[in-house]
């Protein structure tokens, strides 16, 4: 089954200060639809909870009250095959963190996106990867970092931030600038995202046909 590509989706999930990028629609699918999560299958639903258990526990964090706050499902189908995908948040404020797992209709999980707590971006990121990231771009507040892993492996890992806007029109000396904005000033309301291989190499974006 291919990787999902990335869809901006609002960061409301966690309430912090931007969008970020999480696990979004699979390419090609035949069909995809939001589905309740009380219509998840069972074993689909007891797999996604005790993964989530399982990366709680592997992280340190303390068991205390709901381990994940589940917040939307989709069922996809592509090629005969059905699959789900599920999006959640994991921790509590400050230090929530989103989820998403990919799940076959069996309860076999094959594709996880983790967001790091992004207190420990620069223990839980190996070395290579960080250095590859910083070498062009500037690690701030609005980063988020995830792990990717298929089939328990870790495969890349994505840093999501803003898009920053465009400089300032620059007016004629002794005018200030217009208040009307040009299309292509406006500021995006989207992220981007840069991806790495486990080995710091960077992984081209996929793009749209």
């Amino acid at each position: 089954m291919p990787i999902s590509p990335r869809n901006v989706l609002g960061i409301l999930f966690l309430g912090l200060s931007s969008a970020v990028l999480v696990g979004g629609p699979t390419t090609a699918a035949d069909k995809q639809e939001k589905i309740d999560l009380k219509k998840l299958p069972k074993e689909v639903r007891e797999a996604a909870d005790e993964e989530a258990g399982k990366i709680v526990k592997e992280a340190g964090d303390k068991e205390t009250g709901k381990i994940v706050d589940w917040k939307q499902a989709k069922k996809i189908e592509e090629n005969g095959e059905t699959w789900y995908e599920i999006v959640g948040v994991l921790g509590k404020a400050p230090n929530k963190r989103l989820l998403t797992l990919e799940i076959d209709d069996m309860g076999g999980i094959f594709h996880i996106e983790e967001m790091i707590d992004p207190s420990k971006i620069k223990q839980k990121v190996p070395k290579k990867v960080l250095s590859a990231f910083t070498a062009k771009h500037k690690l701030t507040k609005d980063t988020y970092v995830f792990e990717v892993r298929e089939e328990g492996k870790v495969v890349q890992y994505d840093f999501a931030q803003p898009k920053a806007p465009p400089p300032p029109a620059k007016g004629k000396p002794g005018k200030k600038p217009g208040k009307k904005k040009d299309k292509a000033e406006k500021e995006p309301d989207e992220a981007v995202t840069i991806s790495f291989t486990p080995e710091g190499k960077p992984i081209e974006a996929e793009k749209d046909d």
